[in-house]
């Protein structure tokens, strides 16, 4: 276990992850990064993200995240690719423990709407089946995919 936590970071009282296990991971991409328990485990799960080692400064955390089901965590911040962080997931309990995944996401490549690291015809594909409508192929946030979004998408061709 390491230090207490800063106070942005507590729960209902509690300043302490307990039964936690630490991971590293040096990230892959910039910009913010999430990891997350949602719904993949089965326990109350509390999430700590470090810059700087275990004793380092706590810069994402979250203990149930209202949108993820079963009492389980979602913490996002600002990562800068090649540089390490240290993850650490536990229970709020002193009790608690269980089985679950870690995940972690980075944002892909401006345009990459199939999320797999490339901005193609792929994604062309999707974005212009999208057109005129709102949803993920709209890229500038507008309401309506359209020729800003196309933009997007072509200055992201990788």
């Amino acid at each position: 276990s390491g230090a207490e936590l800063p106070a942005n970071c507590w729960s209902d009282g509690q300043t302490e992850i307990y039964r936690d296990v630490w991971y590293q991971w040096t990230a892959t991409c910039t910009g913010e990064v999430t990891v997350s328990t949602c719904g993949t485990a089965d326990f109350d799960t509390w999430l700590a993200v470090y810059s700087g080692g275990c004793e380092g400064v706590v810069i994402g955390c979250n203990d149930e995240d209202p949108e993820c089901s079963g009492n389980t965590s979602r913490a996002s911040f600002a990562a800068a690719e090649g540089v390490t962080y240290l993850v650490r997931v536990g229970s709020w309990s002193p009790q608690g423990n269980g089985e679950g995944e870690l995940l972690v996401s980075c944002p892909g490549p401006q345009g990459d709407l199939t999320g797999d690291g490339l901005v193609d015809g792929a994604d062309l594909s999707l974005l212009l089946g999208g057109w005129g409508l709102s949803g993920a192929t709209d890229l500038d946030g507008d309401g309506v995919t359209g020729g800003a979004d196309l933009a997007i998408l072509l200055g992201g061709w990788s």
